[in-house]
């Protein structure tokens, strides 16, 4: 891949090195499968190497061993793995339980193709087990399960990497995870909902792509205080590995959009900043979420404007205050605050009044682009708040950290949605989209609903400008494609 760069006033061309990083991103799911994962007259809509089979590499599935006795009441096989039937692929070196899981056979879960059978028309069963967490697992959190150590052989990888599925649902009752998620010391997935009220055997998967050798992926779970499910228990069934047989896309093309809503995704634990940045639906880290601290008051305009103070990353809150939900925030109960939907900046705290949210879109493509900025933010007020509520959307410079604002503007009290539209806007590799609130007063609490706000890519990776234009293209990113100050007319 070349690059150029612009020194001096001269042209250069240099050759770009990538560090390998493990790619994992969510493939789907297969809801209400039934007992069918290896037979092959049942179809599997995301079957990864086209065989009809789900774990036609490999698999495990815990607890599910009649040959191994019973160790613990009523029917438990003891720890997980205990009586698991297990075949891992080659790619695979070995697997490990994280600390304090736990699994269960023997109750009559529902059942399942014998996956030490041969694949073929209507695959003799057997039931089902399960493993993972039970009672113990924080809500809001997203725990490890089981650990897979990659072949330490790059050689031993399928060549378009490999899809994982998670089997889920198969008690029948409440023990399901709501959360599932697979990582790497380099790659996650994100957390992926579990669907609720399903009657059958259901299929989660993602594709693990250019794997790095050696490296350790991990299945996690966990569980929603939201959703009133009300119990903590969190169980699988199993986990199946088959190669994939075509590349599972991962360009970004013309068209392609980011979200901060849609990309969202849950941290990993309470007081931890992992998981932040988010990832975009191609698994790369692209969102991440931040507090800033400014005492200058310097506004949008200024020496220092509040937008380009120095930021740091918020953390997991995995129960904001009363509520059920958890949220990324400064600390524990400690705005300010960034949601799925909503950033939040505290007034009428003289400890919280200076720090305020901001998020950070950072282009993760590895070249060149151009992005369209659309779509509209709106802004709220509480508490009897009624002030002034400042608000901005940048582009910094990777470069250079020069800011430069493409929208720029004031809402006074009851104003309705400001409508964003910012064409063309030039970004080198790393180069950044910044945009938060700031209120203007002490009383009560202000706050940003970002959900309609879309980055656009309208120039896609790839496309490298002629020699020619290229110099236009340098000195137009440095100054900003489309900057501009937009001030609503009131």
């Amino acid at each position: 891949m070349v690059r150029f760069v612009l020194i001096a006033g001269l042209l250069l061309s240099i050759v770009s090195h990538t560090a390998h990083a493990t790619t994992i991103v969510q493939a789907g799911s297969q809801l209400d499968i039934g007992d069918g994962l290896r037979s092959t007259d049942v179809p599997k809509t995301l079957d990864g190497d086209g065989d009809n089979v789900y774990g036609s590499d490999g698999y495990l599935f815990p607890n599910t061993d009649p040959t191994v006795p019973p160790t613990g009441p009523g029917g438990s096989r003891g720890p997980a793995g205990t009586g698991s039937k297990q075949s891992l692929p080659a790619y695979i070196t070995g697997r490990s339980n994280a600390s304090g899981r736990e699994g269960y056979g023997g109750y009559g879960y529902k059942a399942i193709d014998d996956p030490a059978l041969p694949p073929g028309a209507a695959v003799s069963n057997i039931t089902s087990g399960i493993g993972g967490e039970n009672q113990s697992t924080g809500l809001n959190t997203v725990v490890p399960l089981y650990n897979f150590t990659l072949s330490s052989n790059a050689g031993d990888f399928p060549a378009n990497g490999f899809r994982v599925g998670v089997l889920v649902n198969q008690t029948g009752g409440q023990d399901f995870p709501e959360q599932l998620r697979v990582t790497s010391a380099s790659g996650d997935s994100e957390a992926m909902a579990v669907a609720t009220g399903l009657s059958a055997n259901s299929m989660y998967f993602v594709d693990v792509v250019n794997p790095t050798p050696g490296e350790t992926l991990t299945v996690r779970l966990g569980n929603l205080a939201a959703s009133g499910k009300g119990i903590q228990k969190a169980y699988i069934g199993g986990v199946t590995f088959d190669s994939l047989s075509t590349p599972t896309p991962m360009d970004y093309g013309d068209g392609f959009v980011w979200n901060r809503n849609a990309d969202y995704s849950i941290g990993f634990s309470g007081g931890s900043t992992a998981g932040n940045p988010t990832r975009d639906a191609n698994g790369n880290r692209a969102w991440r979420h931040e507090y800033i601290t400014d005492s200058d008051n310097d506004g949008l305009v200024g020496g220092s404007p509040w937008y380009e103070a120095p930021a740091s990353l918020m953390q997991w809150d995995n129960k904001w205050f009363s509520s059920t939900s958890g949220l990324w925030a400064v600390g524990d109960d400690t705005p300010a605050r960034i949601s799925d939907s909503t950033f939040e900046h505290t007034l009428d705290n003289a400890t919280w009044i200076d720090t305020l949210p901001l998020a950070r879109w950072t282009n993760p493509t590895g070249e060149a682009i151009s992005v369209d900025l659309t779509g509209e933010v709106s802004v709220g007020w509480d508490r009897n708040s009624q002030d002034d509520i400042e608000f901005i959307l940048a582009s910094v410079a990777d470069a250079t950290g020069v800011v430069t604002p493409l929208v720029s503007d004031v809402f006074q009290f009851g104003d309705g949605p400001l409508a964003i539209d910012v064409s063309d806007v030039a970004l080198a590799p790393d180069d950044q989209i910044i945009y938060g609130i700031r209120g203007d007063g002490t009383t009560g609490y202000v706050t940003l609903n970002d959900t309609g706000l879309s980055l656009i890519l309208s120039v896609p990776t790839g496309v490298i400008p002629e020699p020619s234009a290229l110099l236009v293209w340098s000195l137009l990113g440095a100054v900003g494609v489309g900057a501009a100050w937009r001030r609503r007319k009131r």
